[in-house]
């Protein structure tokens, strides 16, 4: 992660970071070296209150309000595009006239595929496998209309850990006859505007992978982020929807269950109070990568 950026700086290339989450920093080292990469670099930007503090602390007398700046995740900017290959099913389900209500949920493979080693270097409350998959019974439980479309946001081979196509399909095995005709898998691999446009034709979204919640809140459909590190509550707080964080390191198996269901409940008075924040998060957000646009083009 550091090569690439000593190289550019060595090289006497303008170095600009876009907006990310600073540390933590476990050992002294790292953070020596990320601090020095942040105090020659030409820009840089970070997308939560907590790196921003930091970032001002780290740099002392070298911090500039210019060059350092507090914005939101480029993903909230991301423009839709409607895929080309989605099945018939899935189209229907996503259609504007279907007469039920239409939940989505992405399966992190980081959380799922290896869990004990996942709940243990995360501190999950419990296993993210038993969370997601509690979670989701729950929602199709409560409501027994709903249809639930998973949808995979990170896209390796199903063999390595990182697969959420392969945590997503063992979801589907779990609930066994729950899921018969009420839970569908968006396969294949959509680009990122095509995920975005899969996500803003739902009525309600969680998820443990940040930018598939980015994708789906941008495009104003309630959203309950699943947190297993303080960087979706600094993004989520940015934007104004803080309280929309489940915290997997405090809620356990029947906690988070419980609180998914109450925001799906709530998903309507979401989406209206979602709404009139909408405009001002996606006009700071054009601000914002226009400010960027033009410490590049300088």
């Amino acid at each position: 992660m550091c090569l690439t950026k000593r190289m550019a700086l060595d090289a006497g290339v303008p170095l600009i970071l876009l907006p990310q989450k600073l540390g933590p920093f476990r050992d002294p080292r790292c953070k020596q070296e990320a601090t020095e990469i942040m105090r020659r670099a030409t820009a840089v930007w970070v997308r939560d209150a907590q790196s921003y503090d930091y970032l001002q602390h780290q740099l002392g007398r070298d911090f500039d309000p210019s060059r350092h700046r507090l914005g939101m995740d480029v993903a909230v900017s991301l423009p839709e595009k409607q895929p080309i290959h989605l099945p018939d099913s899935v189209m229907r389900w996503v259609a504007g006239d279907r007469d039920f209500p239409l939940a989505g949920l992405n399966v992190s493979g980081l959380l799922c595929n290896e869990a004990e080693q996942s709940r243990s270097t995360f501190g999950l409350a419990d296993s993210h496998v038993d969370q997601v998959t509690e979670l989701a019974r729950a929602l199709l439980t409560y409501d027994k209309d709903v249809r639930l479309l998973l949808v995979p946001h990170v896209h390796k081979p199903v063999a390595e850990a990182e697969s959420d196509l392969r945590a997503t399909r063992e979801l589907v095995q779990r609930l066994g006859h729950l899921a018969e005709g009420r839970v569908q898998v968006i396969e294949g691999q959509p680009d990122a505007m095509e995920l975005k446009w899969i996500l803003a034709r739902l009525d309600w979204f969680a998820g443990a992978r940040m930018h598939a919640t980015i994708g789906a809140f941008s495009s104003g459909v309630p959203t309950l982020g699943l947190g297993y590190t303080d960087k979706a509550q600094g993004v989520f707080d940015e934007c104004g929807i803080g309280s929309e964080v489940a915290d997997l390191r405090r809620l356990d198996v029947r906690s988070l269950a419980d609180r998914t269901v109450a925001s799906f409940a709530n998903r309507c008075v979401a989406k209206t109070e979602l709404a009139g924040r909408l405009d001002g998060i996606r006009q700071r957000a054009s601000r914002e990568m226009d400010d960027i646009a033009q410490q590049i083009g300088n």
